[in-house]
């Protein structure tokens, strides 16, 4: 529905809303994944050079500490058990954030989506009386209500 709200035929007012929306969520999503980097340099890279991002009080902490603070049912302290551990931990942290980050900037780029959408459905409707064929334009406007009301329906079971 995005996409072929982007493909319809609109006036320039129209498009700089949608514009500015998605520059918006743009912006949302670009410091999403910054914040993203940031925090995994400090949980996964930082370690990697005895700086710990934690602070390792934890009698779970033994010499060679690891991202993910638990019990493990073997010595990760040896040398490969450590370093296997370590890139499973490094993996499953970044898949978690780059799965979480999408969600929430697909969710931030829709829910943007929807205001721009209302906003330029507020204008063609403070429009809609001077138009010569009224009936048509109600007609339209009807049709982009329906759409607008279903589209956050269709989002809700997606996801």
């Amino acid at each position: 529905m995005m996409a072929e709200d982007w493909m319809a035929p609109k006036v320039d007012a129209e498009r700089d809303v949608m514009v500015k929306r998605a520059r918006t969520a743009r912006l949302i999503v670009i410091c999403g994944y910054v914040l993203m980097t940031f925090s995994f340099t400090g949980v996964i890279v930082l370690p990697c050079f005895d700086l710990p991002f934690r602070r390792l009080t934890n009698l779970t902490d033994r010499d060679r500490p690891l991202p993910l603070q638990t019990y493990y049912f073997y010595d990760t302290d040896k040398s490969p058990q450590f370093e296997l551990t370590f890139l499973i931990q490094a993996a499953t942290i970044f898949f978690a954030a780059i799965t979480y980050t999408s969600v929430d900037a697909f969710l931030g780029l829709a829910i943007l989506h929807i205001c721009g959408q209302l906003e330029n459905f507020r204008r063609r409707l403070s429009s809609l009386a001077s138009r010569k064929d009224f009936d048509c334009a109600l007609r339209n406007s009807v049709i982009a209500h329906l759409r607008l009301i279903r589209f956050p329906q269709i989002l809700i079971t997606i996801v």
